[in-house]
């Protein structure tokens, strides 16, 4: 697991070998401590002529509070945001990969 704090770039590298020509959808679910679906990354991949890999980078994009809670709390982010996140990546409706990382 790996642990970051709020205001750093958090990303997900997506590396797939051997793919066939055809259009792929890619969805990462990120899902914050308490469980709740927090945002969704998709993207379409689009492969023209079989390849032996694709690389992609995806950045996580951590919700902050609004303008106002932030003036009375003094917060940028929420409590519910501290706490191990959980993301599942899926293509073409298979899950890939699902992992795990924290954010104190």
């Amino acid at each position: 697991m790996t642990t970051f704090i709020p205001e750093e770039d958090i990303f997900y590298a997506f590396s797939c070998h051997n793919m066939q020509k055809k259009e792929y959808g890619l969805v990462i679910d990120w899902i914050d401590p308490t469980g709740t679906l927090r945002g969704q990354t998709t993207d379409q991949i689009i492969v023209s002529e079989n390849t032996t890999q694709i690389d992609k980078i995806y950045a996580v994009k951590l919700p902050k509070k609004g303008r106002v809670s932030r003036m009375l709390t003094g917060s940028r982010y929420g409590d519910e945001l501290f706490g191990t996140w959980t993301y599942r990546v899926h293509l073409n409706g298979t899950l890939l990969n699902k992992g795990h990382f924290s954010i104190h």
